[in-house]
């Protein structure tokens, strides 16, 4: 299991970074794709996926990121 750092990009400003453990880089992007109407995170830590612009996602491990966009 790898550690992921997903930074949100609200629509109209703002952002907000979470760190999320993953087994693959695939599984912390689907779930975020796949849940697109509803939240993202754990209980205190909720992102609504609705109002998120763009998504970036490092593995903590090399810091590289790979963005994509809603």
């Amino acid at each position: 299991m790898a550690v992921y750092t997903v930074h949100f990009y609200f629509i109209g400003g703002g952002s907000h970074q979470m760190e999320v453990q993953a087994d693959t880089f695939s599984q912390v992007s689907m779930s975020i794709t796949h849940n697109r109407d509803g939240w993202f995170g754990k209980q205190g830590d909720l992102i609504q996926l609705r109002n998120v612009e763009r998504v970036q996602i490092a593995e903590s491990d090399d810091g590289r990121y790979r963005t994509g966009r809603f």
